[in-house]
């Protein structure tokens, strides 16, 4: 700008001409109903605009953007320039410049959500994007993409390409590219809906993905990188259970296509934790041969060490070693041989002398089968000899050490969370948020509750965290989300369970976005206050998990997501309310944020020892995950998800197994595990 606090505009239709504030857009560069109509328009549908620099002028449609009125650097080239082939552009408001070739439009001239705009926008999250050409970078809103920072056969232009019948995109992210229509924008350069992410998100935004091949699509975090599975070729596509997640719409190292086809009708496969491969048939995909950080999968692990599997062919599940790979979700035929499949054929029995130091002394050993121990199903005694090895190697006149009689043998169905989740079983997700004065004044950049100029904090990564994986499994998608600590409008009096959309009628948001958009709304309208209580919200829930219960069935379970940065001051009314909640369908996880003392939140985890109520009230299971954000701050989101997540599975199964429910669709076959009482020696 010729002044950095403000700049002059000419009519030179009616020669009059004001001085406006740097900080405000030319009124005559906002199409015309924005447009400051202070002086007159020549015509409704124009408007004359004049170049002080050349004296020349032009009549433009109404619609269109007026950069002459900026200084040289800035106008559009369409009057000949010291160097014609080319021209400079520079954005006032964040300093970044490009030089563009003269044939090339102004992108100023492009529609506002185009433009490099001053205005703010309406969406408040936002993302960096940065030139790979000219190494200037730009913070953007997050519903804006400024095509100028990329070359201009990039751009996402309203102007017909160079060349209008095709061009080149390439994913530097993924090494994949692809010839589009030249009538087609640049998908990178669109909203994130359809853009492939190469330039990572700040998060906390997200944006939907989705597969073409069969329909399915996710809500991905903004730091996870978009696969964009339409670049992918069309022989890598596999229709994978309901439950289970597309691998395209993982991040690219659980993409199938890591090794290039081999044929179009099939595509080598390589596992990295054994060294074999298979040649697999064009239309299956084998993301479950990669190591386990690159499985696809949205459950998170049961331990950091171990991982359920579950077989589509044949109903059985088991628990993994972490480090082993899981190729027994694909067809026989096209199975990975490396761990061997169905229950084993014969087992061991072993019995032994136990000790309570632990050094227990082995009586023997008997070999049997399932088909050898079902008549003690009906009633039948079963006897089988038990013998030692050493024993009988040492001792020529040895017989046994005694007679193991099965008196009775039943036989159980172990179901798995994938069972109950693919069964019917339906999660419900809520939020609860600690707007207590302790977290600080949100305006402060010392306050957890302070938004950063990346769009991010504690609490908005903790909610993505979990919510992205959780939300996967809600077919409708709609979470209450509460607060709690805060005085809220009109009363201004304090409230620990308010929602934070301000309708207690109806407190649900759409999707993890609505939650983060919700809380967004709320920070400047509440005022942060006091005491910490748990228990309103932890009661909240229950109730509704309450009512699911009289359903009779494995048809609801409700995780708790409450988020807070300090001492719990209900702590007595909080474990009572955990122990009542124990005996419903639900689960509770707390990220503590900030650098706090949060033992009390350690004790109410349980690891350490069944939580009790102040009367002495056991809880009936653990239903409390524990997690300090700052052993995360600088770990991968995945992880603090999968940390956090770490417990519900188990918890969802032990519940519905105390209740004795099984899934409300049951697998075809499932794999046995045999219970079975021993008798006397």
């Amino acid at each position: 700008m010729a002044a950095p606090s403000s700049f002059q505009v000419q009519c030179a239709a009616h020669g009059c001409s004001l001085l406006l504030p740097g900080a405000v857009c030319c009124p005559w560069l906002l199409p015309p109903p924005s447009r400051c109509s202070v002086l007159p328009m020549a015509a409704p549908s124009s408007f004359q605009v004049q170049c002080a620099a050349h004296g020349c002028s032009l009549l433009l449609p109404g619609a269109v953007c007026c950069p002459w009125l900026l200084p040289p650097p800035s106008r559009c080239s369409v009057l000949p320039m010291a160097a014609p082939s080319s021209f400079q552009v520079q954005c006032a408001a964040h300093g970044c410049s490009l030089l563009l070739p003269g044939a090339v439009c102004c992108p100023w001239l492009l529609p506002p959500p185009s433009r490099c705009s001053v205005l703010p926008m309406a969406a408040p999250s936002s993302f960096q994007v940065q030139c790979a050409a000219h190494g200037c970078s730009l913070l953007l809103p997050g519903a804006v993409c400024c095509p100028w920072l990329l070359p201009p056969p990039s751009r996402c232009s309203v102007l017909p390409m160079a060349a209008p019948s095709s061009f080149q995109v390439q994913c530097a992210a993924h090494g994949c590219s692809l010839l589009l229509p030249g009538a087609v924008c640049c998908p990178w350069l669109l909203p994130p809906p359809s853009r492939c992410s190469v330039l990572p998100m700040a998060a906390p935004s997200s944006f939907q993905v989705q597969c073409a091949a069969h329909g399915c699509s996710l809500l991905l975090p903004g730091a996870v990188c978009c696969p964009c599975p339409w670049l992918l070729p069309p022989p890598s596509s596999l229709l994978l259970p309901g439950a289970l997640c597309c691998p395209w719409l993982l991040p690219p190292p659980s993409r199938c296509t890591v090794l290039p086809m081999a044929a179009p009708s099939s595509f080598q496969v390589h596992c990295a934790a054994h060294g074999c491969s298979l040649l697999l048939p064009g239309a299956l995909c084998c993301p479950w041969l990669l190591p386990p950080p690159s499985r696809c999968t949205v459950l998170p692990m049961a331990a950091p060490s171990s991982f359920q599997v579950h077989c589509a062919a044949h109903g059985c599940s088991l628990l993994l070693p972490g480090a082993l790979c899981c190729p027994w979700l694909l067809p026989p035929p096209s199975r990975c041989s490396v761990l061997p499949m169905a229950a084993p054929s014969s087992f061991q029995v072993h019995c032994a002398d136990h000790d309570r130091d632990g050094s227990h002394d082995l009586i023997g050993a008997a070999e049997t089968s399932l088909a050898q121990m079902q008549p003690a199903a009906a009633g039948s005694l079963v006897e089988y000899e038990c013998i030692h090895p050493e024993k009988k190697q040492k001792k020529k006149n040895y017989k046994n050490s005694g007679i193991i009689r099965i008196k009775s043998c039943k036989i159980e169905t172990e179901y798995s969370f994938l069972d109950y989740v693919m069964g019917g079983c339906q999660i419900n997700f809520t939020v609860g948020v600690d707007f207590t004065a302790s977290n600080g004044d949100p305006k402060s950049p010392d306050s957890l509750h302070y938004i950063s100029p990346d769009g991010i904090n504690e609490y908005l990564i903790a909610i993505w965290s979990v919510g992205s994986v959780v939300q996967d499994y809600d077919t409708d998608k709609l979470f209450p989300a509460f607060g709690f600590g805060a005085q809220v409008p009109p009363s201004w009096q304090v409230s620990h369970e308010f929602a934070l959309n301000f309708n207690p009628s109806n407190p649900y948001c759409q999707g993890i976005q609505g939650i983060v958009d919700a809380y967004r709304q709320t920070l400047p309208q509440i005022r942060l206050y006091g005491p910490t209580n748990f228990s309103p919200i932890i009661n909240h829930v229950a109730r509704f998990a309450a009512h699911s219960l009289q359903q009779g069935a494995a048809a609801q379970y409700f995780i708790l997501l409450i988020i807070t940065d300090g001492e719990i001051t209900d702590l007595d009314q909080t474990r009572q309310a955990i122990v009542n909640a124990s005996k419903l369908p639900m689960s509770i996880i707390i990220v503590g944020v900030g650098e706090a003392d949060f033992q009390a939140m350690e004790f109410l985890d349980g690891d350490s020892g069944v939580l009790k109520s102040v009367t002495g009230e056991p809880a009936a299971r653990d239903i409390v995950q524990f997690v300090p954000f700052r052993q995360f701050k600088n770990a991968p989101q995945e992880a603090l998800s999968q940390m956090v997540l770490a417990e519900v599975p188990k918890q969802l199964v032990s519940f519905y197994k105390w209740q004795g429910w099984p899934p409300l669709k049951l697998p075809e076959v499932k794999a046995l595990q045999i219970q079975a009482s021993p008798g006397y020696l």
